[in-house]
């Protein structure tokens, strides 16, 4: 194995946590960066030891999240329910995509279409996205 091969899974993962980051601090704009980062690496040297890396990204950033929730000062709610102004004078009036959500992107395939999916109770189906 080439030396760039072997360097390679840990750049990788090294752009997801910056990835992480990023999204991090764009969800908690009153806590600054820098804390994020550091909270980041804190999370990220917790798991040092793990052999499988695949997943380290993903789990840094959801035990991050949950530091930063306990942490993070709430937004007054007009900055928060602006109707999308804010964002979209950013734009030039056009609506900005990155805030969207589609019901179909975000529940899972044997799910689709079912009526879980069209509206009912989130309790209607099982955390895998199956019917009971």
């Amino acid at each position: 194995m080439s030396e760039e091969t072997a360097a390679s899974p840990a750049r990788d993962e090294r752009v997801a946590i910056e990835h992480a980051i990023d999204r991090l601090a764009e969800r908690f704009p009153t806590v600054d960066r820098a804390r994020v980062e550091q909270i980041v690496d804190e999370e990220l040297h917790r798991l040092d030891g793990g052999r499988v890396r695949d997943f380290i990204p993903v789990l840094v950033e959801h035990e991050a999240k949950e530091r930063l929730r306990s942490e993070a000062v709430p937004l007054p709610l007009e900055q928060v329910m602006d109707g999308g102004a804010a964002r979209r004078a950013e734009t030039g009036g056009r609506e900005d995509t990155r805030w969207s959500v589609s019901v179909a992107a975000s529940t899972p395939a044997c799910c689709r279409g079912t009526p879980a999916a069209a509206g009912s109770a989130p309790e209607a189906f099982c955390g895998r996205g199956r019917e009971p």
